[in-house]
Parts: structure tokens; C-alpha cells; sequence
């Protein structure tokens, strides 16, 4: 069932069995010998901020110039490169939502929030209508998740394409 949708078309040969409990091996030792992780990262200092919002453009320009250049190109007559290209419009869409809520950030004062950041029992008042655009812009995932989801849909189609071949 999983042969030659998520797992390579190698994966269960027997000379993979070693990489296969190697790569385990090392899986196993990271889950074990990591102590805390944060999934969100804090723009305290001005240049971070100005650093991660210029990423943010630059990935949205790159995605603009792909949805452009295979638009021009007709190459989205194409079933995997219209996938690419739905791909490319939510990742634009993401990272214009994400240089919003990082500005927004700023401009919501530290009052609105109570509690804690760190344990996820932060709460945020929407007593105006900029934490109210601030809390719907956080949604993010509802953008980066289609994207990626359509990514990958325009890649199996490719890699069905050279299964075939």
C-alpha cells in the first residue's frame, strides 16, 4: 500500500535494512537526548524582526515570479506544474499574511496579553480591531498547509510521470 507513495520503491529490499536501523538508531537517540524545544521563536531584538520580515518578502517575491513565469510559459497546461502553481499562490498568500501579523505584532500593546507565552496559556484580548486581525492573521496554517499539500500533489505527478517512463 505505502510502496511507492511516501516510502521509496527500495525501502524494502534488504540492503536497506541497515541504513534503515541506522537512520532509527540516531532517530531514537535525538527523541532521547533532547531536553526542551520551543516551536515559536520571539523578535525581541529590532535587526531579527527586520531580518525574518525581509525572508518573508523574498520568499513571497520568489513565489509571485513562479506563479508569473508558469503562467507565461503555459506550463500550467500541465497537471503537475498547475499543482506547483496553486502550491506557489498559498505560499504567497502566507508569507503576505505572515509579513501582516509580524507588523501587527508591534503594534498591539503588551497589555492585551495575559499569561504566559511559554506553558500555551497566552490569551490575547480583542478589544480592537488590530488584535482582532492579529489573532485571524495567526491562522496561518490554513495557508501553509493547502501549499504544501498541493507541493507535494504536483511532485507525485511528476514522479508518476517517470514511474511510468
Amino acid at each position: 500500500m505505502w510502496k511507492g507513495w511516501l516510502l521509496p520503491s527500495n525501502f524494502f529490499n534488504a540492503e536497506m535494512k541497515k541504513m534503515r536501523i541506522v537512520s532509527g538508531s540516531l532517530l531514537i537517540t535525538f527523541l532521547i537526548s533532547t531536553s526542551e524545544a520551543y516551536a515559536t521563536q520571539g523578535h525581541n531584538i529590532a535587526e531579527g524582526l527586520c531580518v525574518h520580515q525581509v525572508a518573508h518578502a523574498l520568499f513571497a517575491i520568489a513565489m509571485l515570479s513562479l506563479i508569473v513565469r508558469l503562467q507565461l510559459t503555459k506550463a500550467v497546461k500541465d497537471r503537475g506544474w498547475r499543482y506547483i502553481q496553486i502550491a506557489a499562490f498559498f505560499f504567497l498568500l502566507w508569507n503576505l499574511d505572515n509579513i501582516l501579523v509580524h507588523w501587527m505584532a508591534e503594534l498591539i500593546p503588551d497589555s492585551l496579553f495575559h499569561g504566559s507565552p511559554h506553558n500555551w496559556s497566552q490569551r490575547l484580548e480583542l478589544t480592537n480591531w488590530a488584535a482582532r486581525l492579529f489573532y485571524w492573521g495567526r491562522l496561518d496554517w490554513l495557508l501553509s498547509v493547502p501549499a504544501l499539500f498541493y507541493f507535494l500533489r504536483g511532485l507525485k505527478t511528476f514522479h508518476k510521470r517517470l514511474v511510468v517512463k
